[in-house]
């Protein structure tokens, strides 16, 4: 007989409601390896009777983790979700982990207001290796997210970042591993961070982008409160333009390992020791 658990192992699409009632479940498609394609209207499919798809307050977390075909994702997908209860611990972590077929999201897919009140979206799109572009207004509705760890780690094809990607996430302070092994990125967006003054931590943020060819040496002149720099860009080692001079900009920073590797980069004899470099301290 039908079950939702053989459903889960052999669906390929949704383009129609299931033939059974729908279990509650916290990730609602997490793991199922086989899905390739979404309706835009995913979750209107599934409505309650007479109502509209409710979960409760972390009822998304991990929703299409591991979802290893599937390849695209409506921007309209959540439009008619509704959340029950409190939020205080709503956060979209791990969304879309290891979709290593996903290849475009398309925009507006954060656009219902209900993500207003997530608080983090760490490794939402972490191990997407097949992800090639993002829009720019991706977190545009994410205004009170505070922590963005791992948010595109590992994402390889992933080749261009938009400059306001973060422009309305004015109160994000961690950005660890954000966009470490994404090794197709050449460049970085002057403005990536300018518009997030909290931010505190850039622990990994780009290390291993082993295409990242220069750093503007303005990346970080509208964050003055960061602690910690650890390993940032270690591992960069087609960098060719001069690092920005963070060891003398933040001198009671973390910089352990910061540029570490990035041995041709043009001021690269100038880096000090405890900052990934061969120069001795300042």
């Amino acid at each position: 007989s039908l079950t939702a658990q053989t459903i889960e192992s052999t669906l390929l699409s949704i383009d129609a409601p299931l033939p059974i009632e729908w279990p509650s479940r916290t990730s609602i498609f997490q793991q199922f390896y086989n899905l390739e394609s979404l309706h835009p209207d995913t979750f209107e499919l599934y409505r309650k009777p007479k109502g509209k798809f409710v979960f409760d307050a972390d009822g998304l977390s991990n929703a299409f983790d591991e979802c290893r075909n599937l390849k695209t994702i409506p921007g309209s997908i959540f439009d008619s979700v509704q959340f029950d209860g409190n939020l205080s611990d709503f956060g979209l972590n791990r969304f879309f982990r290891k979709c290593s077929s996903l290849e475009t999201v398309e925009s507006g897919i954060f656009s219902n207001k209900i993500f207003a009140s997530a608080h983090s979206c760490n490794e939402c799109f972490s191990d997407c290796s097949a992800l090639k572009t993002i829009p720019p207004d991706l977190f545009s509705q994410v205004k009170e997210a505070i922590a963005f760890g791992g948010t595109f780690w590992g994402c390889y094809q992933l080749e261009e970042i938009p400059s306001n990607l973060f422009y309305y996430n004015t109160s994000a302070q961690a950005f660890g591993n954000c966009f470490a092994f994404c090794t197709s990125i050449k460049d970085i967006p002057r403005s990536l961070f300018s518009r997030c003054p909290e931010a505190v931590s850039f622990y990994g943020c780009f290390q291993y982008c082993s295409s990242l060819q220069s750093i503007p040496q303005d990346l970080f002149s509208g964050n003055p409160l960061v602690e910690d720099f650890e390993q940032c860009f270690s591992g960069c080692r087609s960098i060719t333009s001069a690092v920005p001079e963070l060891w003398l900009r933040y001198p009671d920073a973390n910089g352990k390992n910061c540029f570490a590797g990035c041995t041709n980069a043009q001021n690269w004899a100038d880096i000090p020791i405890s900052w990934g470099g061969p120069h001795a301290e300042y």
